[in-house]
């Protein structure tokens, strides 16, 4: 068995430890996720879900995408305003990729967004009526 951590274990231990969260069922609670799934993101495994990357980002009050640039090693930053959502990656995200091949992923990365909207208000409405 690997006993290293991984970047991600090491980063989400220190920040439950900053903002006082006290073990791993009380993180998977607070984020509205299962512990297999917590335990998948913190093993570092890129098969985590997103959406529980995002959620566990935001029960630690980091940004959204924190643990995914932590994961990919991306710079990218994230922005909104009223009305959108701005992202910047990298230019290491997007070199070589045609007009096609952006257009297909800027539509599946707004398709995703807005699933995981979708689901992330649905928890945030469960937590609010328990």
């Amino acid at each position: 068995m690997n006993t290293e951590q991984s970047a991600v274990e090491k980063a989400i231990r220190a920040r439950m430890a900053e903002v006082g969260v006290k073990g791993d069922t009380r993180l998977a609670e607070k984020a509205g996720v299962g512990r297999g799934a917590l335990s998948d993101l913190m093993k570092g495994k890129r098969t985590s879900q997103p959406g529980t990357r995002v959620a566990v980002s935001l029960a630690l009050g980091w940004d959204a995408d924190y643990i995914d640039r932590l994961i990919y090693g991306l710079d990218s930053t994230v922005s909104s305003d009223e009305d959108a959502v701005h992202m910047k990656l990298p230019p290491s995200a997007t070199r070589g990729l045609t007009i096609e091949s952006l257009e297909e992923m800027q539509a599946r990365i707004v398709a995703d967004s807005l699933r995981l909207g979708r689901k992330l208000r649905e928890a945030q409405e469960r937590r609010a009526g328990e």
